[in-house]
């Protein structure tokens, strides 16, 4: 990364929430300690989980050197709230749990972003190749895969 370049912090358990299902249930909730070159500790949180276990947040490092970031759960009983439709997890208790140390470095320049392929100005053939990852919605629709 770069001095004030934002970046994006990534955390999640190896278990989902059991009672999630779409906007309702359980969901975990995680800290975030970031520690800065200087020794400096910031802790980014409470984060609630997506449906999956997994959450982000978005971060901008202002030092130059090596951030040490560690994402902790603390532990949480399932409730099924709001959804109370008698889940068998109910009560259930996931332990809490704090990840190893993840290590990123600062320059002082920033890193480009991604470039992306740029849109057709004229006719196109199939397939259209996953370097052109932005194409996928503006210029092929929605593409219905499967049964």
């Amino acid at each position: 990364m770069g001095v004030n370049q934002d970046m994006i912090i990534q955390f999640w358990l190896n278990a989902l929430p059991p009672t999630a299902a779409g906007a309702w249930g359980d969901r975990w909730t995680f800290w975030v300690d970031v520690t800065d070159p200087s020794g400096d500790t910031e802790t980014l949180g409470p984060f609630e989980s997506d449906p999956v276990g997994g959450g982000y947040t978005w971060y901008t490092p202002t030092q130059v050197g090596t951030y040490t970031v560690v994402a902790r759960f603390p532990g949480h009983t399932l409730t099924d709230i709001p959804n109370m439709e008698g889940h068998s997890s109910v009560n259930d208790t996931y332990a809490a749990s704090t990840s190893k140390p993840a290590y990123f470095t600062v320059q002082e320049e920033q890193i480009p972003h991604y470039i992306e392929t740029p849109l057709p100005t004229t006719y196109w053939t199939r397939p259209i190749y996953d370097a052109n990852r932005g194409w996928g919605n503006a210029v092929m629709g929605q593409w219905l895969g499967g049964a």
